[in-house]
């Protein structure tokens, strides 16, 4: 049986390295984040759409009784 101790230059350069990949993921986190903002607001923009359309509909029904309605399409 061969035993390996690690000594405290081992311990050092994983720390090192455990701190240069933190150091290079941060700036890569902080654009997902920001990404993640940004698809998240679509998201609600477009949810808020779809519950504005049904009502805009309903006014137009009640107004207009003309085949060619514009009700429900996006534009």
């Amino acid at each position: 049986i061969t035993v390996v101790s690690a000594g405290p230059w081992s311990s050092e350069k994983a720390e090192m390295n455990i701190l240069e990949i933190s150091e290079n993921l941060h700036p890569q986190l902080a654009e997902n984040k920001q990404q993640f903002r940004n698809i998240k607001e679509k998201f609600l923009v477009t949810q808020g759409n779809l519950v504005i359309v049904p009502s805009t509909c309903s006014e137009e029904l009640q107004e207009d009784s003309a085949p060619n309605r514009t009700c429900g399409i996006y534009k």
